[in-house]
């Protein structure tokens, strides 16, 4: 029995020839003393010196054999670890592993646990030195808990120590960065990031994947516009307690801006030659904007101005189109049929509106109406009127349209571009067209 505990037995069976090793406290087998190169033949006698050298009379050999005894000491036997899910792994610990014995010791180590890394798992120490052990942690995958593992010293004679190791992984940020995003060059896109989880303290916003966080804040929105077209990628960047940090990207379809066209004319109806000044109410992202006016819709542009006017020679209806161009291509159109209504020159001498049997003329049909009186007839010419008639008194009136500039009938129809809205009384309505 040596001075560790350990108990050396002789087997001079002729099978066996061997010395076998074992623990004192529980028995436990530890391994065999041998030497290939120098077999034991019926070991039968066995001593151990005070330089801790192992002496075997080998009867069958008529020898003695002396064997150095390596001690093997690990320190510690437990290790502990903490890291944060989707951060870095923990700093790696180390283990001593001291030789007091009088030869060189060999070891090696593993581990089933595959979280566990070993950057070396094998070394020789020589007599009365230590080395040291790393142990590191791989956290890929793993998600919150604690984990429990072993990692096994073995020594070149069968002894054996374990070290535990016990892993706590916490809860770590989790960034969410929205999306996808889909918005319009120009107008103000709302990143929002507050998927995310681990209780960010801090949100860094890539909004074009260059590298550089163009945002930081404690909120988790961000608002942001984009100038041109395009797929752009958009990475957030979260950090959590501890300084542990996750990113997680998305994109933002920004989809080309058209411009929106939009105008009036005045006056929209007259005997000719009629002339009209259009207004341009146009607007567009893309600047500066070009205009294509077409007069009388048949595919050829007549002025490019931003708000021309344009003379009407002869009695019709017209129809006006408008296209506008912006800076990088984009087009719309404006169509506003049957916009211009040109009467005959020279043949209308009163204005187009009267109440039937009497000198009363108007020009518009909301002031004939707020004219009459109940019963009253009101007789309109065959034209065009840009407005909004209010039927708003208790009275009951008829409109009749469609007459010659002598009122009679039977001419066409009258036209009201806008709406009729009847909250009190009563109204008849001939001949008329309501765009």
């Amino acid at each position: 029995m040596d001075g560790e505990g350990r108990i050396y037995v002789t087997d001079s069976y002729i099978l066996h020839y061997a010395v076998y090793v074992y623990d004192k406290s529980d028995g436990a087998y530890l391994g065999d003393v041998y030497d290939v190169g120098y077999p034991l033949r019926s070991p039968i006698g066995i001593a151990l010196s005070s330089s801790n050298k192992l002496y075997i009379a080998s009867l069958g050999t008529a020898q003695i054999e002396v064997y150095g005894l390596a001690d093997m000491t690990v320190n510690p036997l437990a290790l502990l670890f903490e890291g944060m899910a989707n951060g870095g792994s923990p700093a790696s610990q180390f283990i001593s592993i001291e030789n007091s014995g009088t030869q060189v010791l060999d070891w090696t180590a593993g581990s089933d646990d595959n979280w566990i890394v070993l950057p070396y798992v094998s070394g020789s120490t020589a007599s009365s030195s230590a080395d040291t052990l790393e142990i590191g942690i791989d956290l890929s995958g793993l998600l919150p808990g604690t984990y429990y593992g072993e990692v096994a010293v073995t020594a070149g004679s069968g002894a054996q120590e374990i070290v535990d190791v016990t892993l706590d992984v916490l809860d770590g940020p989790s960034a969410d960065p929205g999306g996808p995003y889909i918005g319009m060059e120009g107008q103000s896109l709302l990143l929002d990031g507050s998927g995310s989880g681990g209780n960010p303290s801090l949100y860094e916003w890539d909004v074009d994947n260059n590298g550089t966080y163009d945002y930081s804040s404690v909120s988790p929105t961000q608002s942001y516009t984009y100038g041109q077209n395009g797929i752009y990628t958009v990475v957030l960047r979260i950090t959590a307690e501890g300084n542990i940090t996750d990113t997680a990207q998305t994109t933002a379809e920004i989809t080309d801006s058209v411009p929106s066209p939009d105008f009036t004319g005045a006056p929209l109806s007259g005997a000719s030659p009629l002339t009209v000044g259009f207004t341009n109410y146009s607007t567009g992202y893309d600047q500066p904007l070009q205009f294509a006016w077409d007069f009388d819709n048949n595919g050829v542009t007549d002025s490019t101005e931003v708000a021309p006017g344009h003379t009407y020679p002869a009695p019709g209806t017209y129809t006006v189109k408008l296209t506008v161009t912006d800076a990088d291509g984009s087009t719309n159109s404006l169509t506003r049929n049957d916009y211009v209504l040109v009467s005959s020159s020279g043949t209308c001498q009163n204005d187009p509106i009267k109440i039937k049997d009497t000198a009363l003329y108007f020009l518009f049909i909301q002031d004939a109406y707020d004219a009459a009186s109940g019963g009253d007839v009101i007789q309109s010419q065959a034209e065009q009127f840009t407005e909004d008639l209010m039927i708003n008194m208790n009275k009951s009136v008829a409109l009749q349209g469609g007459y010659s500039c002598e009122y009679i009938p039977g001419s066409g129809m009258t036209t009201i571009r806008g709406s009729v809205t009847i909250s009190a009384g009563s109204v008849s309505m001939e001949n008329f067209i309501i765009e």
